[in-house]
C-alpha cells in the first residue's frame, strides 16, 4: 500500500491554523492615552493659535461597520443625513422608537488638541482626540483660573488618567480623567524647540477623507436602498438643488476617525416612506 506524502499532511495541517492578523500600522500623528498617568501639555494650533481646540463632526459606522464620514457639518457646509433626521422628526408618523432611532443619523462630535507628550518629547507634536466629557473638563478648568492653560511660556501640563473599560466599575466604557498641575511650568527650557514644535504640527485635515454634501447624499441614498444600484430615491436625491443643500464644490482630502461599536440603526418602512415623501 503506497504512502501518503508526508509534506502534502503537513501542508494540510497548517492550512486548518487560523492566519494571523496584520496588525494595524499606529498612526504616529494622534496620541491616545494608555493605562495609568500620562502628562500631557497642550498647544496653540498654529492655524488658530487663539484657539487650540479643533472639533470634527462624523457619522460613524455608518451603514456597515468602520464607514466613518466626516460631516460637511464640520466646515460650515449642509449635512443631507442630519437634515434627513430633523425632516423625520419634524412630520411625526413614528413611534416613540423610531423617533429615537432617527437621532443615529445625527453626527457627533469630536474634538482634537495638538499636545506633546512628556517623556516622549522626541516624537513631536500629536493630536489628542477626546469627546465630551473630557472636553467639558479641560473648559471648566480654563473658566476657574486656568485660561492660559496652553499658554507656551506660562500654561499648565495635564495630567491625564485612563482606566480601560475592563477596570471600570460599570466595566461597560473606558474613563479617562484630567487633572491640571496647579504650578505653571514652560513647554520648554529651549526656546528653538518651543518655535519649532509651534510651526511643525500634523496636518490635521490632511489625514482624514473630505465629505461633500453631494457625498452624504449618495451615502444616504444607499443606506436606504442598499440593494438597489440605481434606485429612483438615489436619483431623487442627487438631483436635489444646490440651494437645498449647500455648496457642492470639491475639495482636497481632510478629516478622522475614531471607533465606536457598530450602530444597529435599520431604517423601518415607516422612515423609508418619510424618505420617498421628503425628496419625492
Amino acid at each position: 500500500m503506497a504512502k501518503m506524502d508526508m509534506d502534502a499532511i503537513r501542508a494540510k495541517l497548517q492550512s486548518f491554523e487560523p492566519k494571523e492578523k496584520k496588525e494595524k500600522k499606529e498612526n504616529t500623528a494622534f496620541w491616545k492615552p494608555t493605562e495609568g498617568d500620562s502628562i500631557v501639555r497642550m498647544l496653540p494650533y498654529n492655524k488658530e493659535p487663539e484657539n487650540p481646540f479643533v472639533e470634527l463632526q462624523f457619522h460613524y459606522d455608518f451603514g456597515k461597520k468602520g464607514n466613518h464620514l466626516l460631516s460637511p457639518l464640520s466646515f460650515g457646509e449642509s449635512d443631507p443625513i442630519a437634515e434627513f433626521s430633523v425632516e423625520l422628526r419634524s412630520q411625526g408618523n413614528m413611534s416613540k422608537e423610531e423617533y429615537k432611532e432617527t437621532f443615529k443619523l445625527m453626527p457627533s462630535v469630536r474634538t482634537y488638541v495638538p499636545v506633546i507628550v512628556r517623556g516622549e518629547e522626541d516624537k513631536g507634536v500629536r493630536w489628542w482626540a477626546f469627546g465630551k466629557s473630557v472636553y467639558k473638563d479641560i473648559l471648566v478648568a480654563m473658566e476657574n483660573g486656568y485660561d492660559n492653560i496652553y499658554d507656551p511660556k506660562e500654561g499648565y501640563d495635564i495630567k491625564v488618567t485612563f482606566t480601560p473599560k475592563e477596570k471600570t466599575k460599570t466595566k461597560m466604557f473606558p474613563e479617562t480623567a484630567i487633572f491640571v498641575r496647579p504650578k505653571s511650568v514652560p513647554l520648554s527650557s529651549d526656546a528653538k524647540q518651543i518655535k519649532a514644535w509651534l510651526a511643525d504640527q500634523p496636518d490635521l485635515f490632511g489625514m482624514f477623507e473630505r465629505k461633500t454634501p453631494a457625498d452624504l447624499k449618495d451615502e444616504l441614498a444607499k443606506y436606504m436602498n442598499p440593494k438597489a444600484s440605481s434606485s429612483p430615491v438615489e436619483e431623487t436625491v442627487k438631483k436635489a438643488g444646490d440651494a437645498e443643500w449647500g455648496s457642492e464644490e470639491s475639495a482636497p482630502p481632510v478629516s478622522p476617525s475614531a471607533k465606536k461599536s457598530e450602530s444597529k440603526l435599520k431604517p423601518t418602512e415607516n422612515i423609508a416612506s418619510e424618505f420617498d415623501s421628503l425628496f419625492g
